[in-house]
């Protein structure tokens, strides 16, 4: 047992050559952040314009994202924008109105990953830490810069999708669905 130093912290992985999915989209440095400022935050700016020009009201907003309220069937939903400058990405992040009770959460959890199987367009995240409840959904903008229709077609997605499904998660909570039963009901 002599004591020997060793360096414990893992290599970054290796950046592989050709984008992320291996087709050249975002060259071979799609990992690392732009270093030019006017580059790194064209995307964002990009997205602010869009959520201008549908008029609405973002409520919060940081380096990278912003919040905004949008209205479903009966609720205001919280979308949380994110811009990836570096995967040239918008994805939409529509949070539930209620946050899932730990008594619940383990039910719920089951019930949307069930869900999650058949979905295409995005899938349901449920935070384990404070039960907050999220439909994401996101767009790979390749070339072309996000429009307002574009932005507003994600949010579309995940305010539909909470609109869906959100009063079965809620059945489950209050005991009327098991989560089989739950599934298995058509959305409304």
């Amino acid at each position: 047992g002599a004591l020997v130093e060793s360096d414990a912290t893992p290599g970054l992985p290796p950046v592989r050559p050709g984008g992320p999915n291996a087709d050249g989209r975002f060259g071979i440095d799609y990992n690392a952040p732009s270093e030019d400022p006017i580059l790194r935050g064209r995307l964002h700016h990009l997205l602010a314009t869009a959520l201008s020009d549908l008029g609405w009201n973002v409520i919060i907003g940081g380096p990278s994202f912003f919040v905004a309220q949008c209205k479903g069937r009966s609720t205001l939903y919280s979308c949380k924008f994110i811009a990836a400058q570096d995967s040239y990405t918008i994805s939409c992040s529509v949070r539930a109105p209620l946050e899932i009770t730990v008594k619940h959460r383990r039910r719920v959890l089951e019930y949307v990953s069930r869900l999650n199987c058949d979905m295409t367009l995005g899938g349901f995240d449920l935070n384990l830490d404070n039960g907050a409840l999220f439909f994401r959904t996101s767009i790979a903008l390749g070339e072309q810069d996000p429009t307002p229709a574009m932005v507003a077609e994600i949010a579309w997605v995940g305010v539909t999708m909470m609109d869906r499904y959100f009063p079965r998660a809620m059945e489950i909570v209050a005991g009327l669905k098991s989560v089989v039963d739950a599934v298995a009901t058509p959305p409304d």
